[in-house]
């Protein structure tokens, strides 16, 4: 992921502004996602409607329960559509299983009924972050965005229902008078304040349910963009990608130009602002503005005053209020329990299958190889890609005038120990900064005081173009101490 190729303007906003930006980024991408939700989501709908087409509620129910699973192929195609990287739908359908594989387990149980659900969802589909990091990672970004995740998701709830009623009455209003039944008798004979009275017919059970299918299928695909956008509010806020961003295409500016006339107009203008801001700090008038804020904020006026309040109860004022829709919403709170603690042990026991099978168990499967990430951060820091002495090489550049190349290897090369030999969680989406965070895992604290040392002089090499002396990288070289050939002690 290279941040300098996002295709939205990437900065703090308020996170109702980074709603805002959700739903531009999904009104642009909707023919795709509306595309990938009809291929992904409705041959899920067609099964759980041949398990249970006798019974609609347990089938509504079962929709509901795996809807976790319905977003993650749409977050999978925006989070790289905004790097301008659109993948084809059939890319997604061919890693469909891959995509919706990580932390599946913990998004239909304990995170399921979640009203942050949208916001943290891109922890565990683009990060991949469990344990410990994941809920660091969760800290993080709900400090920042969770308050407005969940208003996004009561939001969504009451869209969804606004939409399922305006689909009804719309139906309803082309029936003809002399076909439409007496309304009136009908919710009088099926419907009580409590819910149903001798069971809603199934044709208008199918019929409710179908308009519902449909208010999500639209919902649904803004609900997880919003969410999206509110996460890249949130890291935008606390790890600074605009700052990255412009740093970044600054320096390939400054690369791109490479001329004296360009460093000789950036000095001017760094003069100037100096000179400017003396002559601001020299000014006699700012103690007089000083003193009349002062004389301002001593005035009675702006004197905070503290005091209680009692509140008096009247008599006349005990009845209480009428709870009575509470009992119909604890009903079916109770059986969403119910169906979530029946799937989760029918999960357990067919993940223990074998315990069951009376020849002492089998041996589990050894799972496949992980395989290892090749870029962080548009790094490329595969084995291959490396010369077999780095130290050597990235000395060699030095000695041949290009700080950028001898930094980018010893870096590069770090790296790769930290992913291939350390085996730390290394994505392509960290930053210098989360690498550093990553290191701190290592028991060599040489190593890890080496990492921080190499990563300071990479930042100022790479984005500020202020190379390291020669008795630096010449240290760096001598002390080099991720040899890849070594197992990691």
């Amino acid at each position: 992921m290279k941040l300098e190729e996002i295709t939205a303007e990437l900065r703090p906003r308020t996170q109702w502004e980074g709603i805002d930006l959700g739903v531009a980024l999904t009104r642009k991408h909707f023919k795709p996602l509306i595309s990938i939700w009809l291929l992904t989501v409705v041959p899920i709908w067609i099964v759980c409607l041949l398990l249970l087409h006798n019974h609609p509620g347990w089938c509504l129910i079962l929709i509901l329960f795996l809807r976790p699973i319905y977003d993650r192929p749409i977050l999978y195609y925006l989070s790289r559509a905004l790097f301008n990287a659109p993948p084809q739908i059939g890319e997604i359908l061919r890693r469909w299983p891959k995509i919706i594989a990580p932390g599946l387990l913990r998004s239909l149980t304990i995170a399921r009924f979640s009203m942050v659900r949208s916001l943290l969802l891109p922890l565990h589909v683009l990060e991949g972050v469990r344990g410990a990091a994941y809920r660091s990672r969760r800290d993080a970004i709900m400090r920042s965005g969770g308050g407005t995740g969940s208003w996004l998701t009561f939001i969504c709830v009451l869209l969804e229902l606004i939409l399922v009623m305006g689909f009804i009455f719309l139906i309803i209003a082309f029936i003809p008078p002399h076909l439409a039944p007496d309304w009136d008798e009908m919710f009088a004979r099926f419907f009580t304040p409590y819910g149903f009275r001798d069971g809603l017919p199934t044709k208008l059970a199918w019929f409710a349910i179908g308009t519902f299918l449909v208010a999500m299928s639209f919902v649904e695909i803004f609900y997880v963009g919003c969410g999206f956008a509110l996460y890249l509010n949130s890291r935008s806020h606390v790890e600074g990608w605009d700052i990255e961003i412009t740093f970044r295409r600054l320096a390939t500016k400054l690369r791109a130009a490479n001329h004296p006339a360009a460093v000789l107009a950036l000095a001017l203008l760094l003069g100037i602002a100096a000179t400017r801001t003396a002559d601001a700090q020299n000014d006699p008038s700012r103690d007089e503005v000083k003193a009349e804020l002062r004389e301002i904020m001593a005035h009675e006026d702006f004197i905070i005053h503290e005091g209680k309040r009692r509140v008096r109860v009247s008599a006349d004022s005990t009845a209480a209020p009428d709870l009575t829709f509470m009992n119909a919403l604890g009903e079916v709170i109770f059986w969403l329990v119910v169906v979530a603690g029946a799937v989760a042990l029918a999960w357990i026991i067919y993940l223990n299958r074998h315990l069951f099978s009376g020849a002492g168990g089998r041996p589990a499967k050894e799972p496949p190889p992980k395989p290892q990430t090749r870029t962080v951060m548009g790094l490329e820091i595969a084995r291959d890609t490396l010369p077999n002495d780095i130290p050597a090489a990235a000395l060699a550049a030095w000695r041949n005038g290009d700080p950028h190349l001898a930094t980018s290897l010893l870096y590069r090369g770090a790296i790769c120990w930290l992913v291939e030999t350390a085996k730390l969680p290394l994505i392509d989406s960290d930053t210098e900064a989360d690498c550093i965070r990553h290191s701190s895992g290592l028991e060599d604290t040489d190593r890890q005081e080496y990492f921080a040392v190499l990563t300071n002089e990479w930042i100022s090499t790479a984005y500020n173009q202020a190379p390291p002396s020669d008795a630096v990288i010449e240290k760096l070289c001598a002390s080099w101490p991720f040899d890849l050939g070594r197992a990691q002690p």
